[in-house]
């Protein structure tokens, strides 16, 4: 609006970011809990940054998110203690970090007995990588005209809001509709999605 400083717009960023994810935190969507799971690098301050994602494969809704400035195990586990609802079947690349953290948090008493559930993927090479590459591909074009974030809460928070957008307002080109609405959450949001949202937080 004309008038308005964009520091203005920025404070509104950062509280309705905050709003809107306490809310649809505390919604619970239908899963088949069959989840693929990666991480991309995010420039802040000039430095490489990481975003972890975990998407159901059946409804492509958005799980969790995790934003660090390390890409190890100990991460990846902070990464995995956000997810709600534990996988039946979790598809990751092959680093070690996911090893590492999906024994510590989801693990078998024996290694062997995770092999059904735990499938670490050749990412160049198995087509079921397809599902989380598609995910990464849609944060990456909104990320990259951004030129590189300052602050890591300001990238949190401007992040927050993406997957918000992703899981419930963008209509998902493979399922034709949102990834909430595919998982069974019924908000009726109307033509206003984002005002909706604010008004139901």
């Amino acid at each position: 609006p004309q008038g308005v400083s964009h520091m203005s717009v920025w404070r509104w960023i950062i509280k309705y970011s905050k709003m809107i994810k306490s809310y649809t935190d505390t919604l619970e969507p239908s899963l088949s809990r069959i989840y693929h799971a990666d991480e991309i690098f995010i420039k802040c301050k000039g430095e490489q940054n990481y975003y972890w994602d975990i998407v159901d494969a059946e409804t492509r809704f958005l799980v969790a998110t995790h934003y660090s400035d390390k890409r190890s195990s100990k991460e990846a586990r902070k990464f995995f203690m956000k997810v709600k609802q534990p996988p039946v079947r979790l598809f990751t690349d092959k680093l070690p970090a996911y090893m590492k953290a999906y024994r510590k948090t989801w693990g078998k008493n024996k290694k062997s007995q995770d092999r059904e559930c735990y499938i670490r993927l050749k990412a160049d090479k198995d087509k079921r990588y397809n599902i989380i590459e598609r995910v990464q591909g849609t944060i990456r074009e909104r990320v990259k005209v951004m030129r590189g974030l300052k602050k890591q809460y300001s990238a949190i928070a401007i992040l927050d809001l993406l997957i918000v957008w992703y899981n419930y307002i963008r209509i998902h080109q493979g399922i034709k509709t949102t990834p909430a609405e595919k998982s069974l959450i019924k908000l009726e949001l109307g033509q206003n999605k984002w005002l909706s949202l604010i008004n139901l937080a």
